[in-house]
């Protein structure tokens, strides 16, 4: 995995390092530190499945992935400088995040209203955490966060290789 560096890129590694510093989202993938908390945030999608052949996760492969969580650009706005002064550019931009955490099971293959309930119980906690730091070094300077998508989950009938999953999908707005 490419840890983003530059100045287009700068913005996924620092919204990262906030995720990885919340105590909730540490809590949620078992992580003592921010450190290791980053082990579980992957940056534009998942690493490459170990099937080269089918380029097909395996079911242990998905869940000991999850939880987790995906910082990427947003395609359309992701980066974009504006002047300010003669010679002086502010960037600014927007930045995806996905979280995504294995649940509990109706008989449905479908995920429980409880797992439902204390999974967008964490992500409140985690988005609190993510807001209390913004703006300070070495984070991310927030404008707006909104959920774009979520709770979200996989289909019933792949449960059998993919798991019973539950995400959602929030875009940050950065910059001055």
């Amino acid at each position: 995995m490419t840890t983003p560096s530059g100045y287009i890129a700068e913005p996924k590694l620092r919204l990262a390092k906030m995720i990885a510093a919340s105590a909730a989202f540490r809590t949620l993938v078992s992580a003592a530190d921010a450190d290791a908390a980053l082990a579980s945030i992957h940056y534009d999608a998942l690493p490459e499945p170990a099937d080269e052949e089918t380029g097909e996760y395996t079911l242990a492969e998905l869940q000991n992935y999850r939880p987790c969580a995906i910082v990427a650009d947003e395609r359309m706005n992701g980066w974009r400088a504006e002047r300010v002064a003669e010679q002086v550019f502010r960037p600014s931009g927007m930045v995806v995040f996905e979280i995504f955490t294995d649940a509990a099971s109706s008989h449905e293959g479908q995920p429980t209203a409880d797992a439902i309930g204390t999974f967008m119980n964490t992500l409140g906690e985690i988005l609190e955490d993510i807001l209390e730091v913004q703006g300070v070094e070495p984070y991310l300077a927030i404008k707006s966060v909104q959920k774009a998508d979520g709770p979200f989950w996989g289909d019933p009938d792949a449960a059998p290789t993919e798991g019973v999953w539950i995400g959602a999908q929030f875009l940050v707005e950065w910059g001055p």
